[in-house]
């Protein structure tokens, strides 16, 4: 049972600090809660908010798309890929299995001085060619509570005891970045539903005032705990995802994953790498722009967020047959996609070119448009990788002269497993309504 204090005073408070026993870490709520047994419950945001798997699909990807950005030449495993996505998911705006905590008692103090408040809402914007748009939006800020807050110390030795892991975040550090989770000296404790009640040293509610004065010494502020797109690169990603029209009869708009926005204020006109799309108009299927009289399909946008293992032989017994037979396939996402690499520009992702080079060789390759606020510019094919086609329809990446020289491994990595996410569609649906020719 953790050991309750008050505290009300500065000194007091200091004192306190002082003789905090090594390795713990802090969480600070405006509240406490309880469990059925009278405990002190910590759960993790799952927990609390549960999940909606069309939305948590988003976010992984998305997550997954910064780690590779960022930190892809120091990932070691699947694992640490997946504890470091749902970092990302916990500090910027959705849920994860994991217990978010910090190493500096200064944030957890901030945290327990200033309350979490959002409004869902919708604005009038016009986007870069000037016209005015409805865009959906979830406006977000802390307000100072008045009122004492709750710091709870947490014992990494009993977590360890208990066989709840700790993972150290707060050096997700790129170059030219300070990411959330650094300003807040961020640990994550997990994956669990709720921290062990005997992990917790002390519970200590401690007077606003108190708390206010500690972490102003420190200049801690929402501006340095939640630094704007200037100075975070994984916060400006996320903002500038596209955003999609949000029904066929619909002047609204909303963001392909909805981001909690604490900037006071919008620009009057939105830049040109904001872009607005119209998921219900198809682009090549309507016959905007010439693909080299490709065969061209469409697919659904969710296939998009598939996270897929792959190997060394790709089977694709529905494609191939296809490829073969027409010489060049387009499959065209209804969403458009964008990689990090793509964030100072306003180039999307959107579908596979699949194109049979010569018996038995085929090329895969991404095809990319530009699309500036709600007009779509141009298209573009992308240099592709070769594939050598087997007899049951199974592919083999080879060595080629022409394959493309990027050395970005996980774009490519990419549309291999969107080849698996679309045969998996297929084998799944029924046969007529597999894709849709033009």
């Amino acid at each position: 049972m953790a050991n309750r204090l008050s505290i009300d005073n500065i000194a007091d408070f200091e004192d306190f600090i002082s003789n905090i026993p090594p390795n713990c870490v802090f969480r600070g709520q405006n509240h406490t809660y309880y469990d059925v047994d009278g405990n002190i419950n910590i759960p993790a945001s799952f927990e609390r908010h549960g999940c909606i798997p069309s939305e948590m699909l988003k976010w992984s990807k998305y997550s997954i798309e910064l780690l590779n950005r960022f930190y892809g030449d120091v990932l070691s495993s699947r694992n640490q890929h997946f504890m470091l996505s749902q970092a990302i998911l916990q500090h910027y705006g959705w849920r994860s299995f994991y217990i978010d905590c910090t190493k500096d008692i200064g944030v957890a103090a901030w945290f327990a001085a200033n309350n979490y408040q959002e409004i869902n809402g919708v604005s009038l914007i016009e986007e870069c060619f000037e016209r005015g748009i409805l865009v959906r939006n979830k406006r977000a800020k802390y307000i100072e509570t008045l009122e004492s807050g709750d710091i709870y110390v947490i014992s990494l030795d009993s977590l360890k005891t208990n066989s709840i892991d700790i993972h150290d975040i707060s050096d997700m550090q790129a170059p030219n970045m300070n990411s959330r989770p650094v300003r807040q000296s961020a640990l994550l404790i997990g994956p669990t539903k709720s921290v062990h009640p005997d992990s917790i040293l002390f519970h200590i509610s401690v007077t606003f005032d108190v708390l206010k004065t500690y972490y102003t010494k420190l200049n801690y502020t929402q501006d340095h705990l939640f630094p704007n797109m200037e100075n975070d690169e994984i916060y400006a990603f996320l903002r500038t995802l596209p955003y999609y029209r949000v029904t066929s009869d619909s002047s609204g708009y909303r963001q392909a994953i909805i981001l909690p926005d604490y900037s006071d204020n919008s620009p009057k006109i939105w830049p040109k790498e904001y872009a607005f799309f119209d998921p219900f108009k198809p682009i090549f299927t309507s016959g905007q722009f010439d693909l080299t009289e490709s065969q061209i399909f469409q697919a659904p946008g969710e296939l998009l967020y598939y996270d897929i293992e792959t190997a060394d032989t790709i089977k694709i017994p529905t494609i191939a047959p296809l490829v073969l037979s027409s010489s060049r396939v387009l499959i065209e996402f209804n969403e458009l996609f964008r990689h990090p690499e793509q964030i100072l520009s306003a180039n999307y992702f959107k579908g596979i070119y699949v194109e049979l080079i010569k018996d038995g060789l085929i090329c895969v390759s991404s095809v990319n448009v530009e699309h500036q606020g709600l007009e779509v510019i141009s298209s573009e094919i992308s240099r592709g990788l070769h594939y050598l086609v087997n007899e049951d329809y199974s592919i083999v990446r080879i060595a080629h002269e022409d394959n493309c020289p990027c050395e970005n491994e996980y774009i490519h990595k990419m549309n291999e497993q969107l080849l698996l996410a679309i045969e998996f569609w297929l084998t799944n649906t029924r046969t007529e309504n597999a894709l849709i020719p033009e």
